[in-house]
């Protein structure tokens, strides 16, 4: 395909580098690290985006902190700009009158959208100047470890109480493996097939004594055994070939079919006896019959799935050429295993099934966020939150990992927009948003979701919302700004851009509105009160920004910014959670007194 734009980079002095673009984002998750455009912290950038149309757009995570009249914004609040032959300065250390605050480390997505609505895609790099490990990498290993372990706990928690609701039927590690099964279950037809029909061997021989009259193979071990039996002058010591199938290949493959035949018989008595007892409740249950019903249908289509793992296995071993491979022990893998691609996933899919840790791994969808770093800490941020209102003594009790549809499933499902964690803690229930956007009318609010927002901003990284006794109490809102501090305050008086952010910031605090915010109060009591108080904005790093101005800022706007990265300590920020929640409530008790 022919791309009509392009779009270069300068670091310095030095030769421009021309981006690669892909027209699916997918395909950026293919890209090697080695082959993203890496550049220094601290290094001078700009960029230049010509293009034959001059309709054409592009955007770039970071647009909305520089200071650069040809900034445009569309219609959706996003920043772009206009193919030109003239540079775009990201950072110039050397300009003191305009100044600009160069970006964090970490990767940055390019996108341009053409006049004729098809997107292309790329991004670059900033490497740290320091050797030390970067912050994206340490939230990424937070995140995968702090969602395994997340889920780990729920899982446990959730086997031993649904082991009990379902009179013993309930074994969430085995459905996990089911679950593997049934993703796999194509590709393991695909390989028997391909083995059955053909499958490793070799030739042997196997020696005997014969008539001489007879045709015969001759070799050397026959002209030995002549030399040491002259009087067998009548007979020939000959070898007859025959298809060997006692390979180790085979002989792995054999043990393999043995463990997935025992394991269907395992999963099938299993499936059975939860069918059953589904059945039974749903015939005598007057709540939730949908529920149940889908249940029902879900284990039916296990039943489905591992019938037809078993009928695969038991007629691969019932081939006449199986009778002559010997049982195997210990399952030791040869090299030749893992380079016949039809063996090789077999024996992945038994190690699978067959790891008694059987460990969860993450969807796929979070390797793209691994590198769009903005995103990556939004992710990072909601689930410290997680941990932070844990560690205040409140229990996760639905939604995302802790969501019971999830249970039973080999991948955590990813974080999505409008993904809510509830919590409770005796009379208190907090709802953790991740990145819903607030409705305009008060009409398609909703006790659970009670907040509107005539603003353009209403879609808030995180927000917290409070309830006591299902009294909806205030909320908190939360933003996530994967930045200097210097990029959101600096002038903000005298650029557009970094105004803007201000004004987002304060949109959020401000404009928030609820029909079920002390809807039962007297209207003197009602009147001046916000659900929303105050706005965090949780940032990775301290600048030379002086105290004076986020005091002020928090002081006359109720916008506070908090530090927040891999490595510190949150037990401050749990305190100031306490407060917020504790000063939630006690506001709604004063108002009924």
């Amino acid at each position: 395909m022919d791309i009509h734009f392009n779009v270069m980079i300068f670091e310095g002095n030095y030769r421009p580098i021309h981006l690669k673009f892909f027209n699916d984002k997918d395909a950026l998750k293919t890209i090697s690290d080695n082959d993203i455009p890496c550049f220094k912290e601290y290094a001078n950038l700009a960029f230049k985006f010509t293009s034959d149309n001059p309709e054409d757009k592009l955007y770039m995570d970071g647009f909305e902190f520089l200071n650069d009249f040809s900034l445009r914004k569309d219609i959706t609040g996003h920043m772009y700009v206009s193919p030109s032959y003239n540079k775009i300065v990201l950072y110039d250390g050397n300009n003191k009158q305009n100044p600009q605050v160069p970006f964090i480390p970490g990767y940055y997505e390019i996108k341009v959208d053409l006049s004729n609505s098809e997107k292309f895609y790329s991004w670059f790099k900033i490497q740290p100047n320091h050797l030390n490990a970067t912050d994206w990498n340490r939230m990424q290993e937070e995140i995968e470890s702090i969602v395994k372990g997340l889920a780990n706990t729920f899982v446990r928690r959730e086997n031993a109480f649904s082991r009990h609701i379902h009179d013993g039927f309930n074994d969430l590690f085995l459905m996990q493996k089911i679950d593997i099964v049934q993703k796999h279950l194509n590709n393991i037809r695909r390989s028997l097939k391909g083995i059955e029909q053909n499958p490793r061997l070799n030739i042997r021989k196997k020696y005997k004594w014969v008539k001489s009259f007879e045709k015969v193979i001759i070799d050397t071990k026959t002209i030995m055994q002549h030399s040491k039996h002259p009087e067998k002058k009548d007979n020939i010591y000959s070898a007859e070939r025959y298809i060997n199938y006692d390979t180790p290949e085979n002989e792995c493959l054999k043990k393999i079919l043995l463990y997935f035949i025992h394991f269907s018989s395992e999963s099938l008595d299993y499936l059975y006896k939860l069918l059953e007892n589904l059945e039974e409740k749903y015939s005598t249950s007057y709540t939730h019959p949908n529920s149940l019903q889908e249940e029902i249908k879900s284990v039916n289509k296990s039943i489905d799935v591992i019938k037809r793992l078993r009928s695969y296995m038991q007629n691969m071993y019932m081939l006449d050429w199986m009778e002559s491979i010997k049982e195997k022990g210990n399952l030791g893998v040869s090299q030749t295993i893992r380079m016949d691609s039809r063996y090789n996933y077999l024996f992945k899919v038994y190690r699978l099934l067959h790891d008694k840790n059987n460990s969860l791994t993450l969807s796929n969808e979070y390797q793209y966020f691994w590198k769009r770093t903005d995103l990556l800490y939004e992710i990072w941020g909601y689930i410290k939150m997680i941990q932070i209102i844990q560690a205040l003594g409140y229990d996760a009790k639905d939604g995302w990992i802790f969501d019971e549809k999830w249970l039973g499933k080999q991948y955590l499902p990813f974080l999505n927009d409008d993904t809510t964690v509830q919590f409770n803690k005796d009379d208190i229930t907090l709802n953790l948003i991740y990145n819903s956007e607030m409705p305009s009318k008060s009409e398609d609010t909703k006790p659970s979701k009670p907040l509107y927002s005539k603003s353009a901003n209403r879609k808030p990284d995180i927000r917290l919302d409070i309830f006591r006794v299902n009294e909806y109490v205030g909320s908190l809102i939360l933003d996530t700004k994967y930045r200097r501090l210097n990029n959101i305050l600096l002038n903000n008086y005298d650029f557009y851009n970094h105004r803007s952010t201000m004004e987002q910031l304060g949109n959020y605090k401000n404009y928030p509105e609820s029909i079920y915010f002390l809807k039962d109060k007297p209207d003197f009591f009602r009147k001046g009160s916000k659900p929303v108080s105050e706005v965090w904005v949780l940032y990775p790093g301290s600048d030379d920004v002086s105290q004076s101005i986020v005091d002020k800022i928090d002081l006359e706007d109720n916008i506070k910014f908090i530090v927040l990265r891999p490595g510190i300590d949150t037990e401050e920020l749990s305190k100031k959670l306490e407060v917020v929640i504790n000063e939630k409530i006690q506001y709604v008790s004063y108002g009924s007194v």
